[in-house]
């Protein structure tokens, strides 16, 4: 679902195809037999400043790209370990529990941050926020 007009972000495009890749197949694992992954891309501005997760977020505008799924959520407890190198909920040789840490540090990187939703039997929304680039000036 991509939207009109993006702003640009400044990033390697082989890191926006690992987040992209790394979610979807999370997405895939996540949901039984079938179900449905959304992808959507859009603007947003925060107007002021926020904590998302613990973390303070700069006011400013965004390229916001959401990962939604109907797979089987997660809990509160596997909520909070996600981005944890080696935490994975896979069983024995289906996964490294690598993929969510490296989404997480491309995105701190880049300067950006993300948040994720999610609830047993619900499915889960990964929201990925990245700064909008602005050229530097030629005064």
């Amino acid at each position: 679902q991509p939207y009109p007009d993006l702003w640009p972000v400044k990033i390697d495009p082989s890191q926006i195809d690992q987040i992209i890749m790394n979610l979807c197949l999370n997405a895939k694992d996540a949901i039984d037999k079938t179900g449905t992954i959304t992808l959507s891309v859009e603007n947003m501005t925060l107007d002021k400043r926020i904590w998302m997760d613990n973390e303070p977020c700069e006011p400013g505008d965004y390229v916001r790209i959401t990962v939604q799924d109907t797979g089987s959520g997660m809990d509160e407890n596997t909520l909070a370990n996600i981005f944890d190198p080696f935490f994975t909920t896979k069983a024995m040789g289906r996964g490294t529990g690598l993929g969510l840490a490296m989404v997480y540090g491309i995105v701190k990187q880049n300067k950006g941050f993300m948040t994720v939703s999610s609830e047993p039997g619900q499915g889960a929304v990964f929201r990925i926020h990245l700064p909008r680039y602005a050229p530097p000036s030629s005064d």
